[in-house]
């Protein structure tokens, strides 16, 4: 699927409509159909040899974090080309609906992003470095309910976003499940009212949806500051964003002191294990 967009990439000319088409897609997305695909566990009770995508030849299908590799090496190469050439990038944000914990901790390892990510909910680990590396995670309630994954009140999305994860809103089939002209605004709308969000909530999560997206580094400035890369209040215009200096500063204090605090126990460990060893 690949050699198409590398093809149009390097000879727009005899691809005119994809080269233009590529000009305008933003990210590519994976999805697993459970029916179909495997998780690393299952796969490696049956096999230990991984083949290559030309090669295999296996009655099962690979897991999903092969198909993720695969993904993400081919976006890579097709980035670097891009770039060369003075072109759009494109990111890569596979949508992770399944319980699998394999699979977040795929997407944490090769994903721009991630949408949904409900394994995290039950995986406190994965959770926490998804924190720490401030991993962009794209939430759909709508779409996640209507596939029976959850409910929408118990969507895990309002607890990531209190533990200072980087979250936004996003729809999902937006001509099946929405009933309004602007998908969504029905969103933030619905997931204020159900968790009582605030102003400078809704314009937070308003905010990381644009530091998440793939829009190109002058869109943003545009939308929400020229240093919008700075962490914290410094990255931050509050005339564009509408959200106060202090709510990224406690976001930023926040995660500065996690930091700290992990690089200190990680000096005690390695001073208690060279004592041991002599």
């Amino acid at each position: 699927m690949f050699e198409p967009l590398f093809e149009a990439t390097l000879r727009p000319s005899k691809h005119p409509q994809l080269a233009q088409l590529l000009n305008h897609i933003s990210s590519f997305a994976t999805e697993k159909v459970s029916t179909y695909v495997n998780s690393v566990n299952t796969f490696a009770k049956e096999s230990d040899i991984f083949y290559s995508p030309s090669n295999w030849d296996l009655k099962n299908s690979p897991p999903f974090s092969y198909y993720l590799y695969y993904f993400w090496a081919n976006i890579k190469a097709l980035n670097a080309l891009r770039k060369s050439k003075g072109l759009s990038t494109i990111c890569f944000r596979p949508s992770i609906l399944s319980k699998d914990v394999d699979h977040s901790v795929a997407a944490f390892v090769l994903a721009d992003s991630v949408t949904e990510a409900l394994s995290l909910e039950d995986n406190l680990v994965a959770q926490y470095l998804y924190y720490l590396a401030q991993i962009g995670v794209v939430s759909r309630p709508l779409y996640a309910k209507s596939m029976s994954s959850v409910s929408y009140g118990d969507h895990p999305f309002c607890t990531f976003f209190r533990r200072g994860l980087k979250v936004s809103l996003g729809t999902g089939r937006p001509l099946q499940l929405h009933i309004s002209n602007d998908p969504l605004a029905e969103e933030y709308a619905l997931a204020a009212q159900m968790w009582k969000f605030t102003t400078t909530d809704l314009c937070e999560l308003a905010r990381s949806s644009i530091l998440i997206s793939g829009f190109p580094s002058g869109t943003k400035k545009k939308l929400i500051g020229v240093n919008y890369e700075q962490p914290g209040p410094e990255g931050n215009d509050p005339h564009k964003t509408n959200v106060p200096n202090i709510r990224l500063a406690f976001r930023q204090i926040t995660l500065e002191g996690e930091l700290k605090s992990i690089k200190e126990y990680a000096e005690k460990f390695q001073e208690s294990d060279s004592v041991t060893e002599n």
